[in-house]
């Protein structure tokens, strides 16, 4: 049993190894070639400048129906589902932030 556990052992640091290794390559190679990666970029932020439209037209129809005498529900905001989504929440629902 306990040769079953070295080799668990040692694959596990193998597998740590791998991964270190190719993220650090990736963000190598991002930093040297941004140009691959432009595309990504750019559709991200399309995305962002979308959605800030769209709360931003939410938040109109909103003082819109209270001017009118209407009530509405807020829309409950998407859970993050990607890094740089996860990464935009954090920042815009920091405690410290006055």
């Amino acid at each position: 049993m306990g040769g079953f556990f070295n080799v668990v052992f040692y694959a596990v640091i193998i597998v740590g190894i791998l991964l270190f290794g190719g993220l650090t390559y990736y963000r190598i190679d991002w930093a040297r070639h941004p140009e691959k990666y432009k595309k990504d970029v750019e559709k991200y932020e399309k995305e962002k400048e979308q959605k800030q439209r769209e709360v931003q037209q939410a938040a109109m129809q909103r003082v819109i129906d209270k001017k009118n005498g209407q009530k509405t529900q807020a829309k409950k905001e998407k859970k993050p589902s990607t890094f740089l989504e996860k990464m935009d929440y954090q920042l815009k629902h920091r405690h410290d932030k006055k």
